[in-house]
């Protein structure tokens, strides 16, 4: 099964998480395992559970049923500087740059030494007296003590990190450092300025023409893998998505990834209908089972969106949200539901 977490889920997730846990604050926090955080957060009147991954196998982001069992012995200066910053504070906003597999969490939080300490050593079974904190506005008129951070999660396979980030952009800690010598484009260090990874040079979907698609066309080797062009010839296209647009244009391909090429007006138009979801935030997320005799079938993929190319193949199940259905992946690709990778 495919890695779900392409342009399209990171898209789903940030729309879910906006809509559950926006305005929410921060209860508890802490690792999982040195790469994967868990959060218990009040929003709505209620308890919410976050798990964010950047394990190389299984980067994840996805509510909870419960807040998974947190290490408290495993001490990193990650982990200390959630504890310290980020516990007790208000998630102010969660937001996706464009086509990116990236998530920001905005969050502020007063360091009132007294409240603060407070907070830090509170157990489990006194966290209810401090749950009327989370229906308390963060009052932005005064700054005093008020600091402001952004945790971003960048779900990129291997290249996963979660990142904290001071008000001022420089770097304050993250799951993963990445030295000059792991990496002459992009380093991630305390102290370093916060830089996005960088975009690649390839055309946008969203904004494709019938002309444009059709000079995109004829670079396209009439023997060539159709769908393997489309990943590398335009940004946000996963294998998953690509497959997608070459069902729904050329129909079924050989066992060499053969197609009919369509017209430049046909892929345009088929490209802007998909992507329209990212605008719309129309998400129906699904699962994929194998077809036959047991019942139910073995998981095959996920999808954000109903896939045409899957439905045709496989057995469609609607889930009743996008984390119920990464759970439900996570599992068949064999990672820990609700712990570590």
């Amino acid at each position: 099964m495919p890695d779900p977490y392409d342009v399209f889920t990171v898209a789903a997730i940030t729309a879910e998480l906006q809509a559950t846990i926006t305005n929410g604050r921060v209860q508890r926090i802490g690792l999982l395992d040195p790469r994967t955080i868990g959060a218990e957060i009040y929003a709505g009147g209620r308890r919410h559970y976050l798990i964010a991954s950047a394990d190389d196998r299984s980067p994840r982001l996805r509510l909870a049923p419960a807040l998974p069992s947190l290490d408290s012995a495993l001490v990193t200066p990650f982990g200390l500087l959630l504890r310290k910053y980020v516990r007790g504070g208000l998630i102010q906003s969660i937001d996706q740059p464009p086509l990116e597999r990236l998530v920001r969490f905005s969050i502020a939080k007063r360091l009132d030494p007294l409240k603060t300490s407070c907070l830090a050593t509170r157990d489990d079974a006194q966290v209810d007296e401090i749950e009327a904190l989370a229906e308390v506005e963060v009052d932005h008129d005064n700054h005093q003590n008020l600091r402001q951070l952004t945790l971003f999660v960048e779900l990129m396979g291997r290249h996963s990190n979660l990142i904290l980030v001071d008000d001022d952009g420089r770097i304050m800690e993250s799951a993963k450092r990445v030295t000059a010598s792991m990496s002459r484009v992009r380093q991630v260090l305390p102290r370093l300025p916060y830089l996005p990874p960088p975009p690649p040079e390839r055309l946008d979907p969203r904004q494709i023409s019938a002309a444009r698609a059709s000079r995109f066309l004829a670079g396209v080797a009439p023997e060539g893998d159709f769908a393997r062009a489309l990943v590398s010839g335009f940004r946000g296209i996963s294998p998953l998505l690509a497959r997608e647009i070459t069902f729904r244009v050329s129909g079924p391909s050989d066992a060499h990834g053969n197609v009919t090429v369509p017209s430049g007006e046909a892929l345009a138009a088929t490209m802007r209908e998909l992507f329209e979801s990212l605008a719309t935030s129309d998400w129906r997320p699904h699962i994929y089972r194998q077809r036959g005799d047991e019942e139910p079938g073995q998981v095959v993929a996920f999808a954000p969106v109903p896939m045409a190319h899957l439905a045709a193949e496989f057995v469609e199940e609607p889930m009743t949200s996008v984390s119920a259905a990464l759970a439900v992946a996570e599992e068949a690709l064999g990672r820990t539901s609700d712990g570590p990778g």
